[in-house]
Formats: C-alpha cells, sequence, structure tokens
C-alpha cells in the first residue's frame, strides 16, 4: 500500500478539529476511500512525537490485515 502524509494546522483549522472531534495534538487520522480512521495514540509514545514511525508502519499494517 502507498501512503501520503500531510499536517494539518489545527489553530487555523478549526472546522476540522470540530469536525473529526480531536482532543489533543499530535493526532494521526488515515482515510481509505472517503472514509477516515483515528490511529489509536501508543501505549509507550515516542518522546518526540508520541507516534514512532514504527509504530505506524506496524498500526497501518496490521490495521490492512484486519480490514482489507
Amino acid at each position: 500500500k502507498r501512503v501520503k502524509f500531510g499536517f494539518v494546522d489545527t489553530i487555523q483549522e478549526s472546522d476540522l478539529v470540530d469536525l473529526y472531534d480531536i482532543d489533543g495534538v499530535p493526532t494521526i487520522f488515515f482515510f481509505i476511500e472517503g472514509d477516515g480512521y483515528e490511529m489509536e495514540y501508543p501505549d509507550n509514545p515516542n518522546i518526540l512525537s508520541g507516534y514512532s514511525e514504527q509504530y505506524v508502519v506496524e498500526y497501518l499494517e496490521g490495521f490492512f490485515r484486519r480490514e482489507r
């Protein structure tokens, strides 16, 4: 699977914050065919970003194995 990442300024885009009920940052959402999914925050977060690259890769691989 191919994944694209983007950044949303939650101060500037408060409508998106409300639409997706974002209650903190960082928050990762991913979209498949128009459906949005929020990535679970890790139990042992990365000290800099919360989400380590390994966590994101493993989470998405697991998601695609379960859902697709």
